[in-house]
């Protein structure tokens, strides 16, 4: 059986790829996402069969919850603290229903075989991986950052997302859409 890489996210509407790629910057060492693959992480599932892939996309096609508007808020890296691997954009506190949306798919694809994430949940946007970047000269970034805020917008729906190599790159491409519901 053929497998992908699957997971669940939030796209982001062309207005908002088109802020965030306005930040970047040349900077040694730092590989920025392109703006078609920047997206909220919601859930990731790793390699999944296609018979595993169609009962996972019925159980996301069952998840109701109501939409809900998210705005550009912080930025930072993970880890913390040491050396920076993932320079991030956050969604502020993000929106009660967004963690609910994430908890729902948590619990509900348990039954798939699917384990729970066991981190804290904290949405963001991966902007650039920073494996060669020199940790100051991104933390000298995040300085000009220490304010960030950028426009909000209605999240109306998510996404599962395959990641495929395309021409010598990582492409997210987009195998379901999952509306929310109107309040």
């Amino acid at each position: 059986m053929a497998e992908r890489r699957l997971f669940f996210g939030v796209g982001l509407p062309e207005p908002i790829r088109a802020h965030l790629a306005a930040w970047v910057r040349p900077l040694p060492g730092l590989a920025w996402t392109p703006p078609d693959n920047l997206h909220l992480t919601l859930k990731f599932l790793g390699q999944v069969e296609s018979g595993v892939e169609e009962r996972v996309v019925a159980t996301a096609s069952a998840i109701t919850v109501e939409r809900f508007v998210l705005g550009l808020e912080g930025a930072g890296v993970f880890p913390p603290k040491g050396k920076p691997g993932v320079l991030w954009v956050g969604v502020g506190a993000g929106h009660p229903r967004l963690f609910q949306l994430k908890k729902r798919l948590e619990d509900d694809l348990i039954p798939l075989g699917f384990e729970p994430e066991r981190r804290i949940y904290q949405p963001h946007i991966t902007l650039a991986r920073c494996s060669g970047a020199r940790p100051g000269a991104i933390r000298g970034l995040l300085k000009n950052w220490k304010d960030f805020a950028g426009p909000a917008w209605q999240v109306d729906a998510f996404q599962l997302y395959e990641s495929v190599r395309r021409e010598g790159r990582i492409v997210y491409e987009v195998r379901a859409v999952f509306h929310l519901t109107k309040p």
